[in-house]
Parts: C-alpha cells; sequence; structure tokens
C-alpha cells in the first residue's frame, strides 16, 4: 500500500505512475523494467530495431507515431459517423420543428394574411410577416437551445465515462456557430416552403371559409 501523491487527467486507460526506484525498493524480486520509451534517430531506425529483434530479451515494440496514427485514424472513423448520424437527425428535427411552426402560423392567421392580400399586398411583402416572425420566434429560441444543447452534450459525456476511456466536453464558438447555421437555414428553407402557399391561395375561399 502506497499514498497516492496527484491524480492526473488521463482520457484513455487507468494507469499508475511511480518513481522507479522507489517501485523497486516495494518489490520482492529483483530491480527490473515493463519498458523503456525511446528517441531514436531516423537515420539508423531500420538498424537499431533489427537489432531488437535479434537480441532476444524484448518481448515488444511499438512505434509511438503508428500508435498514434492508427488510433487517429480509428477514432475518426468512428466519430464521423457518430456525429454525422447525429448532425443529420438534428438537421431534420430542426427543419420538422421550424415548417410545423411555420404552417401553424400560417393556419391560424390565413384569414389575416388573406385580407391583406385582398387590400393590396403583394405574396412577397405577406410572406415577409411570416418570415420576420418565424425570424423572431427562432432568435429567442436559440440562447435556450443552446443551453440545453451544452447540457445534453454533458449529459452524453457522462454517459461516456468508463475504464477504457473518457471524452472531456469541450464546446467551441465553431460548434455553436454551426448549430446556429442549421437552425437558421432549417427555419429559412421551411419558410420559404410555406411562404409558397401564399401565393396559391385562394382569397374568396379564405375569407369566405372564415365568415
Amino acid at each position: 500500500e502506497v499514498p497516492v501523491a496527484r491524480i492526473i487527467e488521463q482520457y484513455i486507460g487507468l494507469d499508475a505512475y511511480m518513481d522507479l526506484e522507489a517501485l523497486n525498493a516495494l518489490l520482492p524480486t529483483a530491480p527490473a523494467i515493463s519498458g523503456a520509451d525511446l528517441a531514436i534517430d531516423p537515420r539508423r531506425r531500420g538498424e537499431f530495431l533489427r537489432s531488437l529483434k535479434d537480441s532476444g530479451v524484448v518481448a515488444g515494440i511499438s512505434e509511438r507515431s503508428a500508435v498514434f496514427a492508427s488510433f487517429r485514424d480509428t477514432m475518426l472513423r468512428t466519430l464521423t459517423i457518430i456525429v454525422s448520424f447525429f448532425a443529420a437527425f438534428a438537421g431534420l428535427t430542426a427543419f420538422g420543428i421550424a415548417f410545423s411552426s411555420a404552417r401553424i402560423t400560417l393556419s391560424e392567421r390565413e384569414r389575416e394574411f388573406a385580407t391583406l392580400a385582398s387590400l393590396g399586398f403583394s405574396a412577397a411583402e405577406v410572406g415577409r410577416i411570416l418570415a420576420l416572425e418565424t425570424a423572431i420566434l427562432v432568435a429567442l429560441a436559440l440562447p435556450l437551445g443552446s443551453l440545453l444543447g451544452r447540457g445534453l452534450a454533458w449529459l452524453v459525456v457522462q454517459r461516456l465515462d468508463t475504464e477504457l476511456y473518457r471524452v472531456p466536453l469541450v464546446v467551441s464558438a465553431n460548434t455553436i456557430a454551426i448549430a446556429v447555421l442549421v437552425v437558421a437555414m432549417a427555419a429559412l428553407l421551411s419558410t420559404w416552403s410555406v411562404a409558397r402557399h401564399l401565393r396559391r391561395m385562394d382569397l374568396p375561399a379564405v375569407l369566405n371559409a372564415r365568415q
């Protein structure tokens, strides 16, 4: 049993580090090492590796650059699939919510829009009123959505905290900007899709139906 002097932040595995001489003093066997980190002259790399292989005392060799490259490649493929799925799902959800909101607004105020059109307002002018209302709703929703999104990300990170690896929570300004851009584009497309209905609206039928 030894005291824990300090806890370090480590994202992969659960390792313990100790001074080699202090560790050897605690072991009942002769002093030994389990590994060594070496800096190799690139010009003599092949010669060095052949010498280790021929020595017969080295159990295994791993090159840090190769390990890092393999790890990055594996994580990149995995995270690309996961992030792409969540991004596509979030984009479709944002479009669906914005489209539903615009349709509800149009349904509730269809007679008002028809009245404006009958008074001489063009479909583009009436569409701008609908777009402005949607823009106000989006502007009010984005701050709250950003906070909820960060909370959801924190919850996901907590669920991914295992003995094998831990994922740090990093929410950059670029992440928030992309999220805002996706929501804004979804709102713009949904508003444009709903506004097209204004050009085909049968004014007499709408006005008579709401009398």
